[in-house]
């Protein structure tokens, strides 16, 4: 109720650039005022949603956000059942959304199943996107299969982003397979990349063979980075793996020139 009331206070509000919600419980109503408090307040383009929940039908939505946001960044921490419904649900409303941070980290949930249902229904509505952050460490019912959705459903229609960042970290099922899958069918469709982060922190099963694949497969053809920023730190990798950072394929670059 407190939420509620402090909701309707600041609707057409004209001096606040960010709103932030923590360890807020939604239900279809309350999560409908939100989005018509954001729908009159013209200067908010930043929403963070920190550790929410939402109990309801995500049908309910759509009725209050047929006009769109006007958000242009959205970060999600501590995920849970919140960025099913707000994102997957009403991703097409989201027009003027450029920046998407999310984080899954530690999530049992995150499968590929579930990563094939995050971009059917939520990034191919999003071509818009410029940056893209994405924190799937520990998330380790993530396979190859979870990579090629990610990839063919996803980042294949982001042909306008110039900075992303994924993280892997700390899972045995990312191997050089599931290295080799995100360069030959998603960042070899990202041409106006000018920001690459990619995080393979303590992966156990990836070895040089996985950084020869991502240099000469995937980093050789973004010719407009001037931002690169990999880690290993895999028991696996050895100095002959870091070699391949520094290789011919990766001279040609202007950030390693």
């Amino acid at each position: 109720q407190d939420l509620d009331e402090a909701l309707k206070s600041i609707s057409g509000n004209k001096l606040i650039e960010e709103m932030e919600f923590c360890l807020c419980e939604f239900e279809s109503k309350l999560l409908g005022e939100m989005i018509r408090a954001l729908s009159t307040m013209e200067r908010v383009k930043i929403l963070k949603l920190v550790s929410c929940s939402y109990q309801g039908k995500p049908e309910s939505l759509k009725k209050v956000v047929d006009e769109g946001l006007k958000i242009e960044k959205i970060e999600i921490s501590e995920m849970n059942n919140f960025y099913k419904i707000l994102l997957t649900h009403n991703y097409e409303y989201l027009k003027s959304l450029k920046s998407l941070h999310i984080r899954f980290q530690q999530s049992q949930e995150m499968t590929d199943k579930e990563m094939e249902t995050l971009c059917v229904q939520g990034f191919q509505h999003l071509k818009q996107l410029t940056s893209l952050s994405l924190n799937f460490s520990g998330c380790f019912r993530i396979t190859n299969q979870g990579m090629n959705n990610l990839c063919s459903y996803g980042l294949i229609h982001l042909k306008e982003l110039t900075s992303l960042s994924l993280n892997f970290s700390n899972s045995a099922s990312i191997t050089n397979q599931e290295v080799q899958t995100l360069c030959l069918k998603g960042l070899v469709n990202l041409a106006q990349l000018t920001s690459l982060e990619l995080y393979f922190r303590n992966c156990s099963n990836l070895t040089d063979q996985g950084v020869q694949n991502l240099c000469s497969q995937g980093i050789k053809n973004l010719t407009g980075l001037t931002s690169l920023r990999l880690e290993f730190s895999c028991n696996h990798i050895t100095d002959e793996g870091v070699k391949f950072i520094y290789s011919e394929d990766l001279k040609s670059l202007p950030l390693l020139t």
